[in-house]
């Protein structure tokens, strides 16, 4: 594996209910020490009812061991607080820090400061060169069916069709263990596990867009496996 661009991850913390301080966010003052502290570029409240974002910003920045990530997106709802950037899931955890000092001085007397979240689930993506021939992940008899019968099947007077395998994609569903999580409603939706090659290359180039419901370092170790599982033996 080499090469690796892009890395992008996406956490997601729960809260119980009433423990996020949704009024004081709808206050302009207190969207300051986001702007001052993680310069983000745009900030959108929306109303205490709403279901979905209540604070919504984009743009922004953090400076970790003297290098600058860029802050996609921090979004704020009734019991969600989900952080997405261009960095490692250490980086995320050094974000989240700076917002939850955001939000105890937005509402210091709440239950927030007091407040654990039920539970963190991580999202990573990243491009990376892994020593795979996408083609192993399809057999001979597909691989076959795909060159004869598809390709002559969809080839026509006015064009000859090309074939192309484009994606390797499972689902990873959850069951919760935690009979307490349960019992106040909460649920983990089923996620993807995504290997593709990059648009815009060549098979030949093994360049992949990559996706896993897991932090940045076990995103990478999983690619280390799949590479080691489907490596082209060297002749």
């Amino acid at each position: 594996m080499k090469d690796i661009v892009d890395l992008k991850v996406t956490q997601i913390r729960l809260y119980p209910v009433d423990v996020l301080p949704i009024a004081a966010l709808l206050v302009e003052k207190n969207l300051a020490p986001f702007k001052d502290t993680l310069r983000f570029k745009t900030a959108s409240a929306g109303e205490a009812k709403s279901e979905g974002v209540i604070l919504e910003l984009l743009g922004g920045e953090i400076e970790y061991e003297g290098n600058i990530h860029l802050i996609e997106r921090v979004g704020i709802e009734r019991q969600r607080l989900i952080l997405s950037l261009l960095g490692t899931s250490v980086v995320a955890d050094a974000l989240y820090e700076e917002v939850r000092k955001a939000l105890v001085t937005a509402d210091p007397g709440g239950p927030f400061p007091r407040t654990e979240p039920y539970l963190k689930v991580e999202e990573t993506s990243c491009v990376a060169t892994l020593d795979v021939d996408f083609r192993q992940l399809f057999t001979p008899p597909l691989l076959r069916f795909l060159e004869k019968a598809v390709r002559s099947r969809t080839s026509t007077k006015l064009a000859s069709s090309q074939v192309i395998p484009s994606k390797f994609s499972v689902r990873v569903s959850f069951d919760l263990l935690d009979s307490r999580l349960r019992e106040v409603g909460v649920r983990l939706v089923d996620k993807t596990l995504t290997i593709e090659p990059r648009v815009r290359t060549r098979l030949e180039e093994r360049r992949y867009y990559t996706l896993s419901p897991t932090g940045s370092e076990t995103h990478l170790a999983l690619l280390r496996e799949f590479e080691k599982a489907l490596k082209t033996p060297k002749k």
